[in-house]
């Protein structure tokens, strides 16, 4: 009896630990697509359509208030194709990271690995840009505004722990950093280039 009270009571303790187990909370997602989750919140811009275009290049400055790590570089573009997505270094103009991104859906954000992945540095500007261009011609890109109208300035908004600071662009068949920034853009989100980052703890 007393061996079977001890198998009983063991048991139970097993069942109790499992039990907490299951029920504690994942651990935190530290990983954010920025222009996604606008994108997808319709904050700052809740309206989307597709605009022709001539090859270009359309990209965000943006910051981040916490050191990460850069593991994928994405868009979302209204035609299905092969699309090249670029990180910059705002300052210098130099070229972080490049990858293809293969867009099949238009309703989606693809994405693509880099390798290495970059790390990035709190407050330091950098831009991410995605060029429209596949075998010389130019493809639609989205351009989301906020209603009422087409003079509403969106920028600067903020998603997570990234600050985008402004919408940039320049004309181009091939991938170069966009640094254009008129007055007449800052009510359109355009592209649109995303990154996902990994926020370490």
């Amino acid at each position: 009896m007393k061996k079977a009270t001890i198998l009983s009571l063991a048991l139970s303790l097993v069942f109790l630990s499992c039990k907490k187990e299951k029920t504690e909370d994942p651990p935190p997602d530290n990983i954010e697509t920025p222009l996604k989750t606008a994108v997808e919140a319709k904050t700052p811009a809740d309206t989307i359509y597709s605009q022709a275009n001539s090859p270009a290049n359309f990209g965000f400055k943006f910051y981040s208030n916490t050191a990460g790590t850069i593991r994928k570089l994405g868009c979302r573009m209204p035609a299905a194709g092969a699309y090249t997505v670029t990180l910059w270094d705002f300052a210098t103009g130099a070229s972080l990271a490049q990858t293809t991104v293969t867009v099949t859906d238009a309703g989606q954000f693809a994405y693509s690995a880099i390798t290495p992945v970059v790390a990035i540095t709190e407050n330091t500007r950098y831009v991410i840009s995605v060029n429209n261009t596949i075998g010389g011609v130019g493809k639609p890109y989205f351009q989301l505004f906020k209603k009422p109208n087409t003079a509403i300035n969106i920028y600067p908004f903020i998603k997570g722990r990234i600050t985008i600071e402004a919408p940039l662009y320049k004309g181009g068949a091939t991938p170069v950093m966009p640094n254009q920034n008129n007055a007449s853009d800052l009510p359109f989100m355009r592209g649109v280039a995303d990154i996902e980052i990994d926020f370490l703890m």
